[in-house]
């Protein structure tokens, strides 16, 4: 999926920084900033109105809508009630003409976070006072949480609206709002957690650390995807409302990540810091805005949206392209690759070589995620970068959809030790399985040149066995596959598929080699 039609007008039309956006409707955004102003946005048709301007002492830095299950009788227009917390520690109650309803001095220091819950009926609010404080629809005060650690940066309500969660120094915190229930605690970076999202669909969470990362959560606060150190610092994220998306904002770039973790698409409007963003109540999943920095308000939308199925995810349009890539090639592979990967296990071009996994084509997704989250976290040892097959038709092939390639750089290839050490620690990670066996490495020169030009059927400097059935890898000590007949190049005699000689296999399978 990608993020298209990213609409930002030639001229902001706010004059200083724009803080909070919120949907009303699925046709109608609201934004408010540090100029004062309440505009209201018209999507379809780009027209802007001012709807208020608020009190000059006010300086937004959080707006929220009441869900419309809590807007009870009366007119409409006066009871859609926008949550907004400001710098000086109040929160306003405004209706939808502008009107400010009710003020309400809630924390010391500044009201960094407020959110209504799900059926409008209360809301919360957390500062810098490191309080997380619960009331009713009409501003009265209910109860107040225990101080916290530190300033509550974030907070978001659980999907039943019975908990809340809120950010503690390095931990998130999950509050029972039931008597007698214990919270739950955990450590969820190695620096202060500055931005947390609760999806009420999936129930998973998303967090955003000083720490420069990401991390998936799921409700018991078992993590499920933490991502490579990301700069600049994200300024907002979101959930989409059916859970299946979340979107996150720093300076002038917007990620799209699934909710694995996986990020599928990039963007950089124009906009500086991204104080804000929300998902346009229509349904769909696939329009929100942004706040920018520099007063522009966008607009963006999502389309190749994938369909979900009870065995895997897929393009609706291919399952053979393989997303989120480092690079996207103009002919064959997509590529994976982290500079800092690629020094550490720099080599001359050279000398370089790869080992080639095929996978089915329906678990070739699922394999890919797999091998760059061990690759992003530095555990396939080696490996500079990786490439993945993708839909468009190579030349050089029959064009078997049954089947996609991995390539898994590493080098020098004539360091025989290291590139079975590096080769097997593949293996092992991705508990990789195939019908004959063996898996290949090659160098470029033999890409280059092809089967053919060779003169000979198998084209390949290494084979090392790997396991035909999952079971091989269910036995206790050694795996017996690795103790299976290689091939290897000798250089000597120039042959490509010559057997290694016993003493050849017993010497990279020494004791320091043992798996």
């Amino acid at each position: 999926m990608r993020l298209v039609e990213v609409t930002l007008q030639h001229q902001p039309r706010h004059s200083d920084a724009v803080s909070c956006v919120a949907w009303v409707t699925p046709d109608e955004l609201y934004s408010c900033g540090a100029d004062h102003q309440l505009l209201c946005w018209n999507v379809p048709s780009g027209e802007t109105s001012k709807v208020a301007d608020l009190p000059a002492d006010v300086f937004p830095l959080e707006m929220h809508v009441r869900p419309r299950s809590g807007v009870q009788g009366g007119n409409a227009e006066a009871e859609i009630i926008f949550l907004i917390t400001a710098d000086d520690g109040k929160f306003h109650l405004v209706n939808r003409k502008g009107h400010v309803e009710k003020s309400v001095a809630a924390h010391q220091g500044a009201a960094l976070t407020s959110r209504w819950n799900h059926d409008g009926s209360s809301f919360l609010t957390g500062g810098e006072d490191g309080l997380v404080k619960f009331w009713t629809r009409s501003g009265m005060l209910r109860f107040s949480l225990s101080k916290s650690s530190g300033f509550v940066y974030s907070a978001a309500w659980s999907p039943e609206s019975d908990a809340v969660l809120y950010t503690s120094g390095t931990a998130l915190v999950i509050e029972p709002l039931t008597a007698n229930t214990k919270p739950k605690q955990w450590e969820a970076h190695e620096a202060l957690v500055l931005k947390v999202a609760w999806n009420p669909n999936t129930g998973l969470i998303v967090s955003w650390g000083g720490d420069k990362r990401y991390k998936v959560w799921d409700r018991d606060g078992r993590q499920l995807y933490t991502s490579a150190p990301l700069y600049p610092n994200i300024t907002a994220l979101a959930w989409a409302a059916d859970g299946q998306l979340f979107v996150m904002g720093s300076y002038n770039a917007i990620r799209l990540c699934d909710k694995n973790g996986w990020c599928h698409s990039q963007h950089q409007p124009a906009c500086g810091s991204l104080f804000n963003l929300a998902w346009s109540n229509d349904g769909t999943g696939s329009l929100f805005a942004g706040a920018g920095e520099n007063g522009h308000v966008f607009v963006a939308r999502v389309i190749e949206k994938w369909a979900a199925t009870p065995k895997d995810e897929v393009r609706l349009h291919s399952c053979t392209r393989i997303e989120d890539p480092t690079e996207d090639v103009d002919f064959h592979y997509l590529v994976e690759k982290r500079n800092d990967l690629v020094r550490k296990y720099a080599c001359q071009e050279s000398e370089e070589g790869k080992w080639i996994l095929f996978f089915k084509t329906a678990k070739f997704f699922s394999a890919w995620k797999h091998a760059c989250s061990l690759y992003r976290t530095g555990k396939l040892e080696g490996v500079t970068h990786m490439y993945a097959s993708t839909s468009r038709a190579n030349p050089r092939t029959n064009d078997n959809r049954d089947m996609q390639v991995i390539l898994f750089k590493c080098g020098p290839y004539n360091d025989q030790d290291l590139m079975l050490r590096y080769g097997r620690n593949i293996v092992e990670l991705l508990r990789y399985t195939n019908a004959t066996g063996h898996i290949p490495y090659k160098t470029d020169k033999q890409s280059e040149s092809g089967t053919r030009a060779t003169g000979c059927k198998k084209n390949h400097l290494y084979m090392l066995p790997v396991a035909q059935r999952w079971s091989e890898y269910e036995q206790t000590g050694r795996h017996s596959f690795w103790s299976r007949d290689r091939e290897i190049f000798n250089p000597e005699c120039e042959n490509w598929r010559q057997k290694q000689t016993r003493s050849d296999l017993e010497s990279w399978r020494s004791a320091g080699n043992n798996m």
